[in-house]
């Protein structure tokens, strides 16, 4: 609907565009030069900004206005020669932003008469209406209607029907030019007694010099250049003309404005009538008014910005204009940096290795602003503080700037870019690559439509892609079996293993139901072999069984790793065994009477037998012969008799005397039970 009444107007005023051309009075171009004393003073030109006046002179001007602005002036016309005549020139108007649009009224009053052919225009009461909207940052698209009726200096009557199109666009830095704006403005769509019809305006302005303020202070200078070059008539019926003004203002800790302005109007070169070369002045002061503190729904507020300002034009045969005006810009602008809210601890872990655990960091995040968040960016630095990712709200792409989009703005409410509740990193650089291991440290920055601008302090991130490492060292079958029972004999179990340092490595014995019964956690260090005795967390002795031994470690990027070894034997089983005789005489003389000595064997627990032997010894406890087999070879069954012939180790006969014989069985656990014979008798050889 919006679109085709745009359409509509722009259509309806293009076709006034046939009604009968008129001769433009002497003068008429420098009417909307007295919009106001301000821009009658430093000049009026389409990129000046500034009220209800400058969206007189292009409707684009007040499309980024944030706040309601009312404007009044007046300005006395006289000849500076003791000659007759006098006019008077006066205006009100005001701005009105809304969230969809910036809507401008004015209603001015000029009244020349008197000055016969010098300047003609006569009486005129007209008003103006403007529309302006921001579409993109430092884009700004207005509509404005003009109106008027009176009489020219020869008592007809005149009037004017028409309307403007205009645009407004601040680069910002071009090369050394700051502030650097452009306009164009399709002026006189319909009847104009003044201005000429159907006039184009181009205009340019940049800084020549801009100081910036340091700690949020006001910009000490700013030196702005400004031209405009219109072509009244160019299309329309009538006599072609070009104009061109020319101008330079200063203004100090953005409270002092001078500035000048000059001109030039070929038609009346040509016609040896032009306007004065002597330049307008005008200056301007800004004050700023104390808040009462206090806001009353449905009422102005108190403070804001009031601007005085006195500007001074001459015009043809010493006519000038000269007179007070005064802007007031209701309520304070808005200097304050958008809020930044993050809910982030003093650092956080992540390892995008893409097991599905800690692949990605995510944090909620608030930004929120008086006005709108202009845009928003997380960027990311490595050690080196190289920038190596940045996240930031997506741009309008030039090639999406097209009619169909420049439609939808017009008719969308102003709203600021989108903050998402959260922001994360997947550990991506810009450049696609995965993030190696170390640290990295994130800001978060932001704007509003102001230009006031908030970071946030540096955030840490730990990338660690790399698992723990642990590796425990093999163990035979045999050597997991151990007894704590306090012989001596294998009471204890070493276990090797080593690995990285790690906060918590959690380590442990656990029995065969899964239970940990001993604690062997290392905090803040390297895993390192230890000794385990049997016992449980309460020290007493763990029950015979299967156990195992487990150690795991998550680090803070979640990534783990873990280790075992298995079958842990705890026995502390004794066995008794018992070794007898039946005769403790024997002769080993070969007469086949009583040649050997029998000796019994009786053990009773078979299974986990390591080795056995008998061994035979003298009184004095030498060792004189061994039967059976050693610790270190294979055990074989024990016999239940072994028969004693008598020899020693060597082979030779053991001399007569007494002799004990004794029964040794090892087992798996460590544990030997032994069991000594009666005494035997001397050997008798005879």
């Amino acid at each position: 609907m919006l679109r085709k009444a745009f359409f509509g107007a722009i259509s309806i005023l293009c076709l006034i565009q046939v009604l009968p051309a008129e001769q433009n009075p002497h003068g008429a171009e420098t009417a909307l030069d007295l919009s106001s004393p301000e821009l009658a003073g430093r000049g009026g030109f389409i990129t000046s900004q500034g009220g209800a006046p400058a969206s007189i002179l292009n409707p684009a001007a007040g499309g980024d206005a944030q706040r309601i602005v009312f404007d009044a002036g007046y300005m006395a016309l006289f000849r500076t020669a003791f000659e007759r005549g006098f006019g008077n020139v006066a205006e009100v108007g005001a701005l009105f932003p809304t969230k969809y649009a910036v809507f401008g009224s004015s209603l001015h009053l000029l009244h020349s008469s008197g000055f016969e052919g010098d300047y003609p225009i006569g009486v005129t009461f007209g008003g103006n209406l403007s529309a302006a909207k921001e579409l993109y940052p430092g884009f700004n698209l207005g509509l404005g209607f003009n109106f008027a009726i009176g009489e020219d200096d020869f008592g007809e009557q005149a009037w004017t029907a028409m309307g403007d199109v205009g645009i407004r666009h601040n680069l910002g830095k071009v090369g050394p030019l700051q502030n650097f704006t452009y306009a164009f403005v399709f002026r006189g769509l319909g009847k104009s007694y003044m201005p000429g019809a159907f006039t184009p305006v181009l205009g340019v302005s940049f800084d020549i010099i801009h100081i910036t303020g340091k700690n949020d202070k006001p910009d000490p200078l700013v030196l702005r250049a400004n031209t405009d070059f219109s072509f009244p008539k160019l299309i329309s019926r009538g006599e072609q003309n070009m104009t061109g003004k020319f101008g330079v203002s200063g203004t100090i800790a953005e409270i002092v404005t001078l500035g000048l302005s000059t001109g030039f109007n070929v038609l009346d070169i040509t016609e040896k009538r032009g306007a004065s070369f002597i330049p307008s002045i005008g200056l301007t002061v800004n004050l700023g008014l104390l808040s009462s503190g206090k806001r009353i729904a449905g009422r102005l507020p108190s403070d804001g910005d009031v601007a005085i300002s006195l500007g001074m034009k001459p015009l043809y045969d010493n006519i000038i204009a000269i007179g007070p005006g005064a802007s007031w810009s209701v309520g304070v602008l808005d200097k304050k940096p958008p809020v930044i809210t993050v809910d982030y601890g003093e650092e956080m872990w992540l390892s995008p290795n893409h097991d599905g655990k800690a692949d990605s960091l995510e944090f909620p995040v608030s930004i929120t602003d008086q006005r709108y968040v202009a845009e928003w960016k997380m960027e990311i630095f490595d050690e080196n503080d190289t920038l190596v990712r940045t996240y930031k709200n997506k741009e309008l792409r030039r090639e999406t700037q097209g009619i169909r989009n420049v439609m939808s703005r017009l008719i969308a409410g102003k709203a600021g870019v989108e903050v998402p509740p959260s922001l994360h990193w997947d550990g991506i650089f810009d450049s696609g690559e995965v993030a190696p291991d170390g640290a990295y440290h994130f800001v978060i920055s932001a704007a509003d439509d102001n230009g006031n601008t908030a970071k946030t302090i540096a955030y840490m991130v730990m990338v660690d892609n790399t698992p723990p490492e642990i590796q425990i060292a093999e163990m035979t079958g045999a050597a997991k079996i151990f007894s704590p029972d306090g012989d001596g004999n294998k009471d204890t179990l070493t276990i090797t293993q080593e690995g990285s340092a790690e906060d918590l490595w959690d380590a442990g014995i656990y029995n065969a139901a899964g239970v940990k019964v001993k604690n062997f956690n290392v905090a803040l260090g390297n895993p390192a072999p230890f000794t385990w005795d049997g016992t449980d967390d309460a020290g007493s002795i763990v029950e015979d069984g299967v156990y195992s031994y487990r150690i795991s470690a998550t680090d803070r990027a979640l990534n783990s790793e873990d280790a075992a070894l298995e079958n842990i034997i705890v026995s502390t089983i004794q066995p008794r065994v018992n070794l007898s005789i039946n005769n403790a005489w024997f002769s080993p003389n070969g007469d086949g009477i009583q040649d050997t000595l029998p000796l019994n064997t009786q053990v009773p627990v078979k299974e986990g037998i390591t080795g056995w032997s008998v061994t035979v010894r003298d009184t004095a406890g030498t060792a004189r012969r061994t039967i059976g087999n050693t610790a270190n070879n294979a055990p074989g069954p024990i016999p239940a008799r072994i028969d004693f012939d008598g020899m020693d180790d060597s082979g030779g006969r053991l001399p007569e005397g007494t002799y004990n014989a004794e029964l040794s069985v090892s087992y798996r656990n460590g544990y030997v039970s032994t069991s000594l014979s009666p005494a035997l008798l001397p050997p008798y050889w005879g």
